[in-house]
């Protein structure tokens, strides 16, 4: 039965705020459903791998393990959602937040906004920076664990490829990541950040067992996790952020699978299912199969 937090359970600040509505997701859909590291064989059987990462510390993760770094430094092409550099990082930062006279508590109202700047607080955001992060980036900061400690296993994975004399590249830009969110109406943005603030402490224990899925590279549990709730809005993030950005990352990689030595990095919810990258590269011809850690 979906949690209805009170007033008194987020907070003095009162909101309104409405249960989560479980999603009853179908059983049917089993396609690649166990295993992060796949092994993908081209038309010439040249080979390259797909891993599925997911965007918390290495630390957390238990990844990547002896089996993932071996396949990634045999490889002499690294790729990535996109390519993380200290320019990157800079731009992200300046895309989360607004420029001139607006501001999230003008965004989402005085209630909203001050249960927002409480629960920042956790992850080091002192209130006068909370007040120029948009909607969409305070919600994507409360989806993550506070007090994370140690680099991100995306940027772990990047810094071991870079020891070597691989090709980086990344399959999106940052401008294309961050319009997923940016593309979302105000009302829309308000509606996530809500949700993420009244139910906060049930879904930051969610996000604990989707660590525990990953850990055990159970793709179809981590997607069940991953999408246990449901609304017009997450169905709308969903399809833009999952579904849409599958079909713009399969073309993108056909010249490097074409040639061979690949290892590309995606986020695992992108791996799975008859829409994931698996079956799509399957439908067009690669054989993709998991390989075993050890």
């Amino acid at each position: 039965m979906a949690l209805l937090l009170t007033c008194a359970s987020v907070g003095a600040i009162a909101l309104q705020c409405t249960p989560l509505q479980p999603r009853a997701l179908p059983v049917t859909d089993t396609l690649y459903t166990q295993g992060l590291l796949w092994q993908i064989r081209g038309p010439a059987e040249q080979r390259s791998f797909l891993f599925g990462t997911i965007h918390l510390s290495a630390g957390m993760t238990g990844q990547p393990n002896a089996t993932v770094t071996k396949a990634l430094l045999a490889s002499h092409q690294f790729g990535m959602e996109v390519l993380l550099d200290a320019d990157a990082m800079l731009e992200i930062a300046a895309r989360m937040r607004f420029s001139g006279a607006t501001t999230l508590r003008k965004q989402v109202g005085a209630e909203l906004y001050a249960r927002t700047v409480e629960l920042l607080a956790s992850y080091g955001i002192a209130e006068d920076d909370a007040d120029r992060l948009k909607p969409w980036a305070a919600y994507t900061t409360l989806s993550l664990p506070p007090g994370q400690n140690g680099v991100p296993l995306d940027l772990v994975l990047l810094a071991t490829a870079r020891k070597t004399t691989q090709r980086q590249f990344g399959l999106e830009s940052l401008a294309e990541q961050t319009a997923v969110f940016e593309s979302l109406s105000r009302a829309d943005q308000t509606v996530l950040l809500t949700e993420s603030v009244c139910h906060y402490k049930v879904l930051q224990s969610d996000t604990q067992g989707l660590v525990d899925y990953y850990a055990k590279g159970d793709l179809a549990g981590l997607y069940r996790a991953a999408n246990k709730y449901t609304s017009a809005t997450n169905e709308r993030l969903l399809k833009a952020l999952v579904i849409d950005r599958n079909q713009r990352m399969i073309e993108r990689m056909q010249p490097y699978l074409a040639r061979g030595d690949a290892f590309i990095a995606v986020g695992a919810l992108h791996l799975p299912g008859a829409k994931g990258l698996l079956a799509q590269l399957a439908a067009r011809g690669y054989r993709v199969s998991p390989v075993a850690s050890r």
